[in-house]
C-alpha cells in the first residue's frame, strides 16, 4: 500500500504565536433583526468582535451603529 497511497498533504494553515499585547484581530459584522417591541420592522445591528492573539480572549459586543458614544 505504501507505493500506491498518495503522500500526505502539507497543512493549509500556518500557526504562529505572538507575545502578549502585540496583536489582535478585529471585525465588524451586521445582521438584520426584528425586535419584539417593533415587530415587522427590520433593524441593522452590528457585532464588534476582537480576539487577542496571545490569549485568544474574545470580546464581542452588539451595537446599533459603528460610532462609539452615538445613540441610534
Amino acid at each position: 500500500m505504501h507505493s500506491v497511497r498518495p503522500a500526505p498533504m502539507a497543512p493549509f494553515e500556518v500557526h504562529f504565536e505572538t507575545p502578549a499585547g502585540r496583536q489582535a484581530q478585529v471585525d465588524f459584522a451586521h445582521f438584520a433583526v426584528e425586535f419584539d417591541d417593533n415587530p415587522g420592522v427590520q433593524h441593522r445591528v452590528w457585532l464588534f468582535a476582537m480576539v487577542l492573539g496571545h490569549s485568544r480572549y474574545l470580546r464581542a459586543q452588539y451595537s446599533l451603529n459603528q460610532h462609539p458614544g452615538r445613540r441610534a
